[in-house]
């Protein structure tokens, strides 16, 4: 049961972002489901100062919007606004009455004529577009209108949660870890199952260790002793594997897309009109004492 390297990479990731969108609930705060209250209240905030300050019935952009969630905020404290999400994923249901979605569309070519919208906004998106994605922003922007942008860090609480996670699934998945090792006990049904079971928890052990305060460990060594024994237990165990498998791709995607301190004030250069340089400033992830995000604006 080999892990393979995918053939297309830019295929790939885009189908684990549909998948992972297609299973985020409407209301989860997009691409950061179960964030703590707090931390959201951070962005909200944020968020509300640039919505309330926009001009009546303003045209409002959302890059990679995912599943709505700037918008969707938006909605609620703006009924006057006129929001467009647009995202590389084809389909997304977003269920926001006054919020139009396009597919497909890719934020290095923006399908729309220059300056058409009164403000544009992304939050955790385009710090994993390519070069042209700022020029594309500014372009479809009117002139002196306002935009605001939330990028990942790269010492946010967010990257250290997800660096811990992805960890546990490389072992999980590796050659010698749990999926692999199960599988190859289903490979000799002479094996008991009684037998088969006892031999993988010494690894279960090693891997809770290893990886403590890691749910997804615990979830799997359950999900992998109950699944022993099953008829389809092969078909069950590659399921899980690819799930896991494309989780592994969004969080490398998300780790490389982060931005460091040279790397956030290279886009804010990007992001700077004529007499009008970005404004940047690290979101502090309320008790933590870690950023949680970068902040990234108009004047």
């Amino acid at each position: 049961m080999p892990s393979l390297p995918p053939l297309n990479p830019d295929l790939a990731d885009r189908e684990a972002w549909s998948h992972y969108w297609a299973g985020v609930p409407l209301a989860s705060g997009g691409c950061l489901p179960g964030l703590p209250r707090p931390a959201a209240a951070a962005l909200e905030s944020l968020w509300a100062t640039f919505f309330r300050a926009l001009p009546p019935g303003a045209r409002v952009l959302d890059l990679g919007t995912g599943a709505g969630a700037v918008p969707r905020f938006a909605s609620t404290l703006r009924k006057d606004l006129k929001l467009l999400g647009v995202d590389y994923v084809k389909d997304l249901t977003l269920g926001v009455p006054n919020l139009e979605f396009v597919g497909g569309v890719a934020m290095e070519a923006l399908p729309f004529a220059d300056a058409q919208f009164d403000a544009v906004t992304s939050q955790f998106s385009i710090e994993y577009a390519k070069e042209p994605a700022p020029s594309e922003l500014l372009r479809v922007l009117k002139p002196d209108a306002a935009w605001m942008v939330v990028a990942h860090h790269s010492r946010s609480v967010i990257l250290e949660q997800n660096r811990r996670r992805l960890a546990a699934l490389d072992d999980l998945c590796g050659a010698a870890g749990l999926l692999e090792t199960a599988g190859g006990l289903a490979d000799r049904p002479h094996v008991p199952l009684a037998e088969a079971r006892q031999a993988l928890r010494p690894l279960i052990g090693t891997l809770q260790q290893r990886h403590p305060g890691q749910g997804i460990v615990t979830d799997a060594a359950s999900f992998v002793l109950g699944v022993l024994g099953h008829p389809l237990v092969m078909d069950e165990l590659r399921r899980v594997q690819g799930e896991m498998g494309m989780e592994q791709l969004r969080l490398r995607a998300l780790l490389r897309a982060a931005l460091d301190d040279e790397a956030v004030q290279a886009l804010a250069t990007k992001l700077s009109r004529s007499n009008h340089p970005a404004l940047v400033d690290a979101v502090p992830a309320p008790g933590t004492g870690l950023p949680l995000a970068w902040s990234l604006r108009s004047r």
